[in-house]
C-alpha cells in the first residue's frame, strides 16, 4: 500500500538576508502568510482542489514563489490527474529549496504513477536522505523496490519505516504482501495481524489476512477476518468474492453463492467473480448457468486463461469435446505455462501422458475440499475405502496383529484411514492439498499428516512402512513403475499394500477425457510380480457414479514377498 502523501501546513523560518529595503520592495519580496498556507491545506485535506488550484495561483501571482505553495499545488493537479504539470510544480518546490524532503517525495510518488520507478527510487532516496526519520519515504520506497523485483530490499525499507514509526500499519500491512508473495505465509499472516491491531478497522488488511489465513487452510478464522473487512465496507466486492470462494471451500453453497452475487451487485465487470460464480454453477450441475459466467467472464478479460480452462471444464463435462478443446487451447495461448490445460488437451486427444501434473491434482483438491465428503458419499455413492477395508479383513482375518506403521497415500479427508484406523498403531497420511489436509486433521485420525507430494516423502525420508493404503490415487498417473518402485523401496518383508484403480480392458492404462488413468488387470499384475509382492486379492466393483451410470473400480491387496527388502540409494532423512 502507498502512503499518502503529507499535508503540509507549517511556515520553516529561513535566516534573513540581512538588509532592510524600501516599502515597495518589501511588497514584491514578500511571501504567503502563515495563514495562506495553512489554508491551502484546509481545501486540500477537504477535496476541495479546485480551490488549491485557484488560491494557490493567486499567491504565486501576488506573492513570491515558496516551496509549500508548489508543493500544495502540485497536490491537488496530481488528485485531479494532471501528472505532468504535478511533476513541473514538485521541481519547482525543490529547486526553491533542494532540502525539502516532503518535495522530493511527492515527486518520486508521482514518478512512480507514470511508470519511472528508477527516478521515484532515487527521489525516495534523496527525502530520506534529508530526512532519515521520513517514515512514509521508507515505506514507499520499499513499495518501489516491490513493484521491480527487489523484495528482500523492500523488506528492509519496510523495516526502517517501522522502526522510525512502530505504529505504523500500513507498513506491515505491505510486508505482510512481500512475505505473501515470497510464499512465506506464516510471516505474512504476523504482519497482517500487527497492521489490523494497529489499525482495527484496516480494511485491506483484513482482506488479505483472511485471504491468507484460507491459504494456509484455517477457513475459518479467514472467514472471519474477511467479514470484517465486509463490515466496515459494505461495498467491498473483493472481500465479498473471497468470502464466496472461502464457504466454497468449505461446503457452504448457498453463502458462497449469495457472496459472489454481492459482489458482482458493486462490480458488475468483476472478471474474477463472474468465474468464480461460473465455477459454483458447474458444481451445482448449472451447466448452462456456468458457461454464461464463464463467457462473461472472457467478455472482460479476453485473456483470462482460468476463464478458458473453467469454460473447458463446462463444456467436457456436458460432451461438447471441440469446444472443450477449443478453450483449453485458449488458456495455453494466454498462458503457455498452464500444465492443467495441457493435461486436459491430451485427455481429449489422445497425446501420451504418463501422469497429471501436481498443480492440477492440488487445486482440483484444495477446492474440492469443503465439498469432498458430501459430493463422494452422498452424489456419488462412494464406498471404495470400506469396500477395501472389508476384503482386508475378509483376506487377513485374525492372522496378523496391528501394522506398527501405516501411511494413507493421497489421504484427502481421511476417508480411507477412518477405515483402516483401527489395523494401525501408528498411521502417516500425505497429501498434496493442504485444504485436504486440514479437513483431515479436524478428523484427528492420523498420527501425522504431512502436506506433499508423496512421492517425493518415499523419494526422501528413511522410514519403512508394512501397511500402504493407496486409494483413488493411482487414476492421476499413468506409468506407475516408479511408484511401485518406491513402495518396494518403503517396505519391509510381508508389508501389504491395499489400493484401488479403476477399471480397464484395454491396454496397460488409459487416460479417459475427463483427465483420469485406468488401468488394465494385466498391467497391476505384472508390476506387482515385478516389484517383490505377490497378489493375495483382487476384485472388480462399482467405484462410485458418473452422472447416472456406475464407474467400475479394481481392488487389490498385495503383499511383500518374505526375505525381499532392498533400497536403492541412499536416501535423505
Amino acid at each position: 500500500m502507498t502512503t499518502k502523501k503529507l499535508n503540509h501546513g507549517v511556515i520553516r523560518k529561513k535566516k534573513s538576508a540581512g538588509f532592510k529595503s524600501k516599502p515597495d520592495k518589501i511588497i514584491k519580496l514578500a511571501k504567503p502568510s502563515q495563514k495562506d498556507v495553512l489554508q491551502l491545506g484546509s481545501y486540500y485535506r477537504q477535496g476541495r482542489f479546485s480551490d488549491v488550484l485557484s488560491f494557490a495561483e493567486v499567491l504565486l501571482q501576488k506573492f513570491q514563489p515558496t516551496d509549500l505553495v508548489y508543493n500544495y499545488y502540485g497536490l491537488a493537479l496530481e488528485a485531479q490527474g494532471d501528472l505532468k504539470k504535478a511533476i513541473q510544480s514538485y521541481r519547482k518546490a525543490i529547486l526553491i529549496d533542494p532540502n525539502f524532503a516532503d518535495g522530493h517525495h511527492n515527486l518520486a510518488l508521482s514518478l512512480k504513477s507514470i511508470g519511472n520507478i528508477g527516478a521515484a527510487i532515487d527521489g525516495y532516496a534523496k527525502a530520506i536522505s534529508i530526512n532519515p526519520e521520513h517514515f512514509i519515504a521508507h515505506n514507499n520506497l520499499g513499495n518501489a523496490l516491490c513493484s521491480i523485483g527487489k523484495l528482500e530490499e523492500a523488506i528492509k525499507s519496510y523495516s526502517k519505516a517501522i522502526k522510525v514509526n512502530p505504529n505504523f500499519s500500513e507498513a506491515y500491512f505491505n510486508m505482510g504482501n512481500v512475505f505473501r508473495s515470497l510464499d512465506l505465509p506464516k510471516k505474512a499472516i504476523k504482519n497482517y495481524r500487527i497492521a489490523v491491531k494497529k489499525k482495527p478497522n484496516f480494511v485491506e488488511a483484513h482482506n488479505y489476512l483472511g485471504i491468507t489465513l484460507n491459504l494456509v487452510g484455517e477457513i475459518r478464522a479467514g472467514i472471519k477476518e474477511l467479514e470484517q473487512a465486509t463490515k466496515l465496507k459494505p461495498d467491498y466486492a473483493e472481500a465479498h468474492n473471497n468470502l464466496g470462494k472461502a464457504f466454497y471451500y468449505i461446503g457452504r453453497i448457498g453463502d458462497s453463492l449469495q457472496k459472489y452475487n454481492e459482489a458482482l451487485f458493486y462490480k458488475g465487470n468483476y472478471a474474477e467473480a463472474y468465474c468464480n460464480r461460473a465455477t459454483l454453477f458447474l458444481y451445482m450441475g448449472r451447466d448452462q448457468d456456468s458457461i454464461k459466467d464463464y463467457k462473461t467472464a472472457l467478455k472482460i478479460k479476453p485473456n483470462y486463461s482460468e476463464a478458458y480452462f473453467g469454460l473447458g471444464n463446462a463444456w467436457n463435462l456436458i460432451g461438447e469435446e471441440n469446444k472443450a478443446l477449443v478453450n483449453y487451447n485458449k488458456a495455453i495461448q494466454f498462458n503457455p505455462n498452464h500444465l492443467s490445460s495441457k493435461y486436459m488437451v491430451a485427455s481429449l486427444t489422445g497425446k501420451a501422458v504418463f501422469s497429471a501434473p501436481k498443480e492440477y491434482v492440488r487445486d482440483l483438491f484444495d477446492n474440492f475440499a469443503g465439498k469432498f465428503d458430501n459430493s463422494l458419499i452422498g452424489k456419488l455413492n462412494y464406498k471404495a475405502p470400506t469396500q477395501l477395508m472389508h476384503m482386508f479383513a475378509n483376506a487377513f482375518g485374525q492372522q496378523i496383529e496391528k501394522f506398527s506403521m501405516a501411511v494413507d497415500l493421497g489421504c484427502g479427508t481421511g476417508l480411507a484411514g477412518k477405515a483402516f484406523r483401527k489395523y494401525a498403531r501408528f498411521m502417516v497420511g500425505i497429501d498434496l492439498s493442504k485444504n485436504m489436509i486440514e479437513k483431515a486433521r479436524k478428523k484427528k485420525i492420523y498420527d501425522e499428516l504431512i502436506v506433499e507430494d508423496f512421492s517425493k516423502v518415499l523419494g526422501q525420508r528413511i522410514r519403512v512402512f508394512d501397511l500402504f493404503i493407496c486409494i483413488d490415487v493411482f487414476i492421476y498417473f499413468g506409468d506407475l513403475s516408479e511408484i511401485f518402485k518406491l513402495l518396494r523401496n518403503r517396505s519391509r518383508s510381508l508389508s501389504v499394500l491395499a489400493f484401488s484403480t479403476e477399471h480397464s480392458d484395454k491396454r496397460s492404462f488409459t487416460l479417459s477425457r475427463f483427465g483420469r488413468f485406468s488401468h488394465s488387470k494385466n498391467y497391476i499384475h505384472s508390476l506387482i510380480k515385478e516389484y517383490g509382492f505377490e497378489l493375495v486379492s483382487f476384485r472388480t466393483e462399482n467405484l462410485r457414479k458418473e452422472g447416472k451410470k456406475w464407474v467400475k473400480g479394481d481392488f487389490y491387496l498385495a503383499r511383500r514377498t518374505k526375505n525381499n527388502f532392498c533400497i536403492d540409494s541412499a536416501m535423505v532423512a
